[in-house]
């Protein structure tokens, strides 16, 4: 079938033939960053934690939604969970301009490997299908199988834009503890626990897992510079399910800000 996948920035891809990559942009009152392939991820990260501004997030334009399918017969966009931007709006406002066959807009609920799940179920099952209405539903029946958790180290990115108080966020940093949280079937990003210490947040992070309905399927573990805690995670879970297939990636921009150096994220079939 002849397809074209478009994603926002916060699904860690780098573009390719098969994937258009829309970019968000990343600023302070000093810097600007576009999250696309050429961004330095860990100087950006830097650099906002050495201004110590208030940051922010913008998602991208209809227009380049537009223009990421134009030309296309057949397109599915993804984009980041509807509750974390207005990402899907743009691309929702985009399909209805779009001169194609067929476009299909899903809203992954989700963030980073979430998005990257469904991205390689489209890939696997798009020449499978007889039809652009068969693949839409079955990667909506797959997305159902799937979840994401995610544990931070650092909640400087909360403070700087505004959304937790500094007092919190420090006290977590002092402590050395790390906060374990998960994507709502709605898209909320909801806290689970907060464990002190990496060995508890690893153990945390496998028995949500399991209590979500984990069974040795395939998952994406994506990261922030913090190849120890993936080895960790990656160790735990084949100490359960020897056979796991586990695909590992580096967060990009939008993800890794709001991660920040040592997150991780987890998603997985259930």
């Amino acid at each position: 079938m002849e397809l074209r996948i478009v994603s926002d920035s916060s699904s860690d891809y780098i573009e390719d033939d098969a994937v258009k990559v829309v970019p968000l942009v990343l600023r302070n009152d000093k810097r600007e960053y576009k999250d696309d392939a050429s961004l330095q991820v860990e100087e950006m990260l830097m650099h906002f934690r050495e201004d110590g501004l208030k940051t922010s997030s913008a998602c991208p334009s209809v227009g380049a939604f537009e223009d990421a399918a134009k030309g296309a017969k057949n397109v599915i966009t993804i984009t980041i969970s509807n509750k974390m931007s207005g990402s899907y709006n743009a691309a929702r406002l985009a399909a209805e301009e779009f001169e194609g066959e067929h476009i299909e807009v899903i809203d992954s609920l989700s963030a980073g490997p979430g998005l990257y799940i469904l991205i390689d179920k489209i890939l696997e099952l798009k020449d499978q299908c007889a039809s652009f209405e068969e693949l839409v539903q079955k990667v909506r029946d797959y997305q159902t199988h799937t979840r994401l958790v995610f544990v931070l180290e650092s909640l400087t990115t909360f403070v700087n834009n505004g959304r937790i108080n500094p007092a919190i966020a420090k006290a977590v940093s002092m402590l050395g503890i790390r906060v374990i949280s998960r994507a709502s079937k709605e898209g909320e990003f909801d806290v689970i626990c907060k464990k002190k210490g990496e060995k508890r947040s690893v153990v945390a992070i496998i028995e949500e897992m399991l209590q979500q309905g984990y069974h040795g399927g395939k998952l994406y573990i994506h990261h922030a510079f913090n190849p120890e805690l993936v080895e960790k995670v990656s160790k735990a879970i084949r100490e359960k399910y020897p056979a796991a297939e586990i695909i590992v990636h580096p967060l990009r921009g939008l993800c890794a800000y709001y991660a920040e150096i040592g997150g991780l994220l987890v998603s997985y079939e259930v």
